[in-house]
Formats: C-alpha cells, structure tokens, sequence
C-alpha cells in the first residue's frame, strides 16, 4: 500500500500537539511548551528544535538558520526567539535531558595478583 494511501492511525505521531505561538506572552509560551514536550517525553535536542520550528511563526523561522548546527539548537533556538522580544530564554526545570554516566567500575589492579594463602605443610 502506498505511504500517501495509509490511513492516518498507522502513521506515527511525531509532533504533540502545541498551542499557536502568543507573541503577547513569548516566554509563557516557552514555558508551555517546555513542559508538552517533557510530558510527551520528547528531550533530545534535535527533536525538541524539530518541534519548535513546526510550530514558530513563518516570520521567525529565519532565525533557526544558526541554531540548526549548534550542539543545544532547541535552547539556542528558544534564545533567539526570545531576544526578539527582549526577554531571555529560561528552561523549564526537570525538562532537559540528562547524562546518565556509566556506573563507576570498582578500582581494578593491572598487575598480577597475588592471593593469601596459607602454606601449611
């Protein structure tokens, strides 16, 4: 069956659905949007940029010329949206992804081992 045919249902549901933006309210919005995105467990960056850019204003797309090649485009890209309307960009807390590191390995000698045994004879 063609893509184009496939009912609606079968296609997955990349984008939740996000309020028009409200140039009245900029950081409210961000605010808003921060907390969509981290209920539908959307927190890679790329993604989030993606999610955003569907839904700015064809007006202040241009400004996600920079941002796309940045390590944090959604933050830079918020930032910059942001500054348009003089306010800075703060993100919401507990929405960002986190770095889990590996567990720590115990401290492992690299010598040879010597094992304590008795040497009864």
């Amino acid at each position: 069956m063609p893509f184009a045919e496939r009912p609606a249902a079968m296609l997955p549901r990349l984008c939740p659905p996000v309020p028009p933006f409200d140039p009245a309210y900029p950081r409210a919005w961000f605010m808003r949007l921060d907390a969509i995105l981290a209920a539908n467990g959307i927190n890679a960056q790329p993604m989030m940029h993606a999610v955003l850019l569907n839904t700015l204003p064809v007006q202040l797309c241009h400004l996600a010329v920079e941002s796309s090649s940045s390590p944090r485009p959604y933050d830079d890209l918020c930032g910059a949206v942001l500054a348009c309307y003089g306010q800075t960009y703060r993100p919401l807390p507990g929405s960002r992804e986190f770095q889990i590191s590996p567990p720590s390995q115990e401290a492992v000698p690299t010598g040879p081992q010597h094992s304590i045994r008795s040497t009864k004879t």
